[in-house]
């Protein structure tokens, strides 16, 4: 996130906590629209600015990282939630919800102002490295190789890849909003009826989500691949849909098709972020990063009334499911087919980036401390 993302954040937060005020539909619909426009640039804020520090070879363990943070908000956030409403509900004469709408908007707010104290945009502006740090930061991020061609919004509308990434991001929205979606309704059927049970079994998923996205982060870098990473993320997605149609009300075949689907989306997130950078620079990469990040939002609301539809239709919620697996496998055709390998990137060999580390670790310990 660079410094213009500590507004995307403080207004973010601002806008959340007034959710509190609300008493008509008229300013439901108008705050959770502006709640919207105001995270709308966050993500693709923070992603580009990555590339401003990191090397595509380290980017997609960074990236990692980052997205972790969806898991973490799952494992914490409904804990968090269900003690708020259980615990402040009345207290200063607030129901539960203001409380909840308040709490975690103003985090938000407070981390903004940290963002625009503690970070800078460019390298040779952190006033919290040294000129000795800021060189060898520089040099390696000089040594990375750059698109070719120049870089405009004109080329950028030109590629048929950005429009092939954007397609791939759409599934993989479509397929992790669609989870989240459909999780706690999943786990109701196979017979598990009270809601704190519920709650707990929902963490599960993204326990294992942090640990394939974190393995997986780390395997791209190492050997430095992004298709067929991409690829096997998409087909564990796929293979955990096609697990929770095939064992409806079933818990156990359940929870791990739901796991390998959580697994196989947020492990899949950071590793298609490395790839725009390869083939967009400049003010390409920073649209870029943001009409890709855009359409693929769409999925959030072509999946939950996809899904709506074809169960109204049918009657049942596994159609759907098979649906999103679908959805998935055709991800994986645009993967290996609808991106060109050049666009994936030639990046140093693992030993190299190795040699790279540990002659910046000796440079910087033969450099005196002020």
């Amino acid at each position: 996130m660079d410094r213009t993302d500590h507004g995307d954040l403080g207004t973010w937060g601002i806008t959340s906590a007034c959710m509190m005020f609300v008493q008509t539909e008229f300013w439901f619909y108008t705050l959770r629209f502006l709640i919207g426009v105001m995270e709308a640039g966050f993500v693709p804020g923070a992603l580009y600015y990555f590339t401003q520090w990191y090397p595509s070879s380290r980017r997609a363990r960074v990236n990692g990282y980052f997205k972790s943070s969806i898991c973490v908000c799952g494992i914490v956030g409904g804990p968090l939630a269900g003690l708020i409403l259980g615990h402040l509900d009345g207290a200063m004469g607030m129901p539960g919800w203001k409380w909840l709408f308040l709490l975690e908007g103003l985090p938000s707010v407070m981390l903004g102002a940290l963002v625009f104290w503690k970070l800078s945009d460019r390298i040779e502006d952190a006033a919290w490295l040294s000129p000795h740090e800021k060189q060898l930061l520089a040099r390696r991020m000089a040594e990375e190789a750059r698109p070719q061609g120049k870089a405009s919004m004109k080329r950028l509308l030109q590629l048929p890849a950005t429009y092939v990434m954007s397609a791939i991001y759409l599934c993989l929205v479509m397929g992790l909003t669609g989870l989240l979606f459909w999780m706690p309704q999943l786990i109701r059927g196979a017979g598990v009826s009270d809601s704190l049970r519920i709650g707990w079994l929902t963490v599960v998923p993204y326990v294992v989500a942090v640990v394939v996205n974190l393995a997986m982060g780390w395997s791209s870098d190492r050997f430095a691949e992004r298709r067929w990473h991409m690829t096997a993320c998409a087909l564990m997605t796929a293979s955990g849909y096609l697990l929770c149609a095939l064992t409806p009300g079933q818990l156990l075949p359940l929870m791990v098709g739901m796991s390998l689907i959580m697994g196989g989306i947020i492990a899949w997130m950071p590793i298609f972020w490395t790839v725009p950078p390869r083939f967009l620079s400049g003010v390409a990469a920073a649209a870029g990063i943001a009409l890709i990040n855009s359409v693929g939002q769409l999925g959030g609301v072509i999946a939950p009334f996809t899904i709506g539809w074809v169960r109204d239709l049918t009657g049942a919620a596994t159609p759907a499911l098979y649906w999103l697996a679908a959805v998935s496998l055709a991800a994986v055709g645009l993967i290996l087919w609808g991106v060109p390998r050049a666009y994936y990137g030639a990046e140093p060999p693992a030993a190299d980036e190795a040699k790279a580390d540990s002659d910046d670790k000796a440079a910087l310990a033969a450099t005196p401390r002020a």
